[in-house]
């Protein structure tokens, strides 16, 4: 039956597009995907030119390493055969399905890639190409993927406890043995790679046991700052915030006396208590080192002035956003009579302490002109490639 079809200037069918392969925890295995938009570009990246326009999904994955992403059957059968090729077997090689053979029929399909080393810092591009009804056929679907050589990046943390003149601190009960892999599954798809080292003891004087106020920052800095690293400083609480992070370009302004990040586990003015949060604390360490590659939160909302608020279901899952949550009004009309997505639809699930939180590094660049919005992993790798006395600062 003919149907009739207005279009203004392009009309788009999606037979197949791209998600996260899995639920729950930052993985390295299962990179996230970038299907912002339609028609944007990648910025340049460590010398390798900004892309033509994406026309679809993008995703970085880092050199040398497997990993699964999830095709979704969106406007074609679920027993459509679909077979899954590289545009260069140079750059990353399709490990399953096999070679010739068609991929797993049903809704969603896991398909597993095989990056090669990339020599350098420039990263390598090609295209996962999904072809219809026969190995050759015509493509139907395109995933850009950047292969991310490694950039070496050191850390180091303290755990502070903060004593006033009546009381000793309580050292901050963090797990940073579960932490540390979390946060460096969350940047490794970019291709930096984050080596924690041993954490160091301090003990501080303040005027508030458990409390470090803004004005001491510098005092902890002074007496315990090592250079060659990003110092990560964790405290059972700050003043204002959850965390602070001071990029080399920006902790002068701030009166900062070192470019560092802190870590407060609570906030007694929310109630929030999240010693034994381990995602919740990856996530906002993981954050707090973004704005030590100097990126920034999204500054594009709309309404009341407030311009971290975001209303579009990717501030679930942006690494930069202030709370990895919409403020979308959830009365307003969603699309076609649907509920707004939640964060289990994205692949994150949920865990005992709510809402897995998101931690997306996106690629592509689809609001321009908006500070710190797009394109934070060229922004980060740019940064980092310019060296270690650019990047830890002095």
């Amino acid at each position: 039956m003919p149907i009739s079809v207005s279009v203004k200037s392009e009309f788009r069918v999606v037979p197949v597009r791209f998600q996260r392969a899995i639920e729950g925890l930052p993985d390295s295995r299962y990179p996230e995907i970038d299907e912002r938009g339609f028609n944007h570009s990648v910025p340049a990246i460590n010398g390798q030119p900004a892309s033509s326009p994406v026309r679809g999904n993008a995703v970085s994955i880092a050199h040398n390493h497997t990993v699964e992403i999830q095709m979704v059957r969106e406007n074609i059968a679920d027993n459509a055969t679909l077979y899954a090729t590289s545009s260069d077997d140079s750059i990353f090689t399709v490990e399953t399905p096999e070679q010739g053979k068609p991929c797993a029929t049903g809704k969603k399909v896991n398909l597993t890639l095989n990056t090669q080393f990339v020599l350098g810092t420039q990263p390598a591009v090609a295209q996962l190409e999904i072809r219809y009804g026969k190995p050759d056929g015509p493509v139907i679907a395109c995933l850009l993927v950047y292969v991310m050589p490694m950039l070496v990046v050191n850390i180091q943390p303290h755990l502070v406890a903060i004593n006033d003149a009546s009381k000793p601190g309580t050292a901050p009960l963090i797990q940073l043995d579960s932490i540390a892999p979390l946060v460096q599954a969350i940047w490794y798809n970019a291709g930096v790679s984050l080596n924690f080292a041993k954490a160091k003891m301090v003990t501080f004087q303040g005027s508030k046991a458990d409390y470090l106020e803004f004005a001491e920052v510098n005092a902890v800095l002074n007496t315990h700052w090592q250079s060659g690293h990003i110092n990560v400083y964790v405290v059972q609480e700050l003043e204002d915030a959850l965390g602070y992070g001071f990029s080399v370009d920006d902790y002068k302004g701030y009166g900062i006396a070192h470019p560092s990040v802190f870590l407060g586990l609570n906030d007694s003015s929310s109630g929030i208590q999240r010693t034994n949060d381990n995602l919740y604390c990856a996530n906002d360490i993981a954050h707090e080192i973004g704005h030590f590659f100097t990126l920034r939160h999204p500054s594009d909302g709309p309404k009341d002035n407030h311009t971290w608020q975001r209303f579009d279901s990717w501030s679930m899952r942006l690494l930069m956003h202030n709370w990895n949550t919409t403020w979308r009004d959830p009365a307003d009309t969603a699309h076609n009579g649907a509920d707004w997505p939640e964060f289990n639809q994205f692949g994150y699930g949920n865990s005992p302490h709510g809402p897995y939180r998101g931690a997306a590094i996106p690629l592509k660049t689809i609001n321009p002109g908006k500070r710190g919005v797009d394109g934070q992993c060229a922004a980060a790798r740019n940064h980092i490639a310019r060296g270690a006395a650019r990047l830890y600062g002095a």
